[in-house]
């Protein structure tokens, strides 16, 4: 076989999520007589794969994701063991046991990303000897339930809410409490964290933080609450003192009076007439040097948290301001998205931020 790239996706719109009647993926057609298998990513979407323990067809695989599919210990037990050069494994909505433990046996394990995302009803997962992981990514209901055993220490971390899942771990306190204050003591070494924000109110937000020590790179997914924008803000700047780049993708909830000021501005209103925020209330930052604000509509309160990361963030060098969001999807993939029927101009950015932003900031606007 001298396919290296196959991607099956049998999903059909009208189909439950049943796993009973999964097609059967042919694994052993990568193990004929007398040929070595050439196969190194292979994507399954609505397939069962099933293979052996110690089987050899699959020995230059180096990425597979599996969805909408089922998988127990003994499945994922037969994957590690027999695709020895493995180092991107994603498992999306699959169904799953309460507890995973991914390992190789007595071999070191080669993975480098991981993805379990929406996998019911898993919970807590246990990696052992991988030497080499640098990212996971994972969903709200395992904070604090993924563990390392003799692994190395990931520097790239995405964790997404579910917010329609009625757990202790999708409890908003919990996870500001765990991401804020436990978080960094579990992943010391991160440097990049995506993060999808929670449904927030600000008393909620933890007094006591726990400083990322080497946090470089923040992406705040989702952002919804109007209230909440610049204490979640501050909180992160605080806890992450050497943080250099900021993403943030605004989605926010605009109750009547926030459109009203919104229109107005996006009409040509000054907005100072519609300024929130004191500054002088937060904290300044002394190592961040790029900004990009996503989704950015025109609200007073958008216009005041581009104003306080100017002013506050000491050696800011560029702040990029979108009027779309990117969604992210996972696996390092986004797509681009209108949020608003109808747009500021940029005209009407620069007018307001242009006098705000000192020269040595270059200010880009799309």
């Amino acid at each position: 076989m001298q396919v290296q790239n196959l991607a099956i996706n049998l999903l059909d719109d009208h189909l439950s999520d049943s796993y009973h009647e999964l097609y059967k993926f042919p694994y052993w057609l990568f193990a004929q007589a007398g040929k070595q298998s050439k196969i190194k990513h292979l994507c399954l979407n609505f397939c069962s794969l099933s293979i052996p323990a110690n089987f050899n067809g699959l020995n230059s695989l180096s990425s597979l994701s599996l969805k909408k599919t089922s998988l127990n210990q003994e499945n994922v037990d037969n994957i590690l063991t027999s695709c020895p050069s493995l180092e991107w494994f994603s498992i999306n909505e699959c169904g799953c046991p309460f507890y995973l433990k991914l390992s190789s046996g007595c071999q070191f394990l080669q993975l480098r990303h991981l993805r379990i995302f929406r996998c019911d009803p898993l919970e807590k997962v246990e990696i052992h000897d991988a030497i080499s992981i640098a990212s996971i990514e994972y969903d709200a209901k395992m904070f604090g339930q993924v563990l390392l055993k003799n692994s190395a220490q990931p520097v790239r971390l995405c964790m997404t809410l579910q917010s329609n899942r009625r757990t202790l771990q999708s409890d908003p306190e919990t996870q500001m409490a765990y991401v804020l204050g436990t978080l960094a003591k579990d992943f010391p070494l991160v440097e990049t964290l995506l993060l999808s924000t929670p449904l927030v109110q600000v008393d909620i937000i933890p007094k006591h933080l726990t400083t990322f020590t080497r946090l470089k790179q923040l992406k705040l997914l989702g952002v919804r609450f109007i209230k909440i924008l610049l204490d979640l803000t501050s909180a992160f700047l605080e806890a992450a003192p050497s943080l250099v780049k900021l993403e943030m993708d605004l989605h926010l909830l605009r109750n009547e009076q926030d459109r009203m000021e919104r229109q107005k501005i996006v009409e040509g209103a000054d907005y100072r007439e519609h300024k929130k925020i004191p500054l002088k209330d937060y904290c300044q930052h002394q190592r961040l040097k790029e900004v990009e604000l996503r989704g950015f509509c025109g609200s007073p309160i958008e216009f005041d948290l581009a104003v306080l990361l100017v002013k506050n963030a000491v050696l800011l060098e560029k702040m990029r301001i979108v009027r779309e969001i990117t969604p992210y999807l996972g696996n390092g993939e986004c797509w681009v998205m209108d949020i608003a029927k109808i747009k500021i101009e940029r005209e009407q950015i620069l007018k307001i931020l242009g006098p705000e932003v000192p020269s040595s900031v270059n200010l880009v606007l799309e």
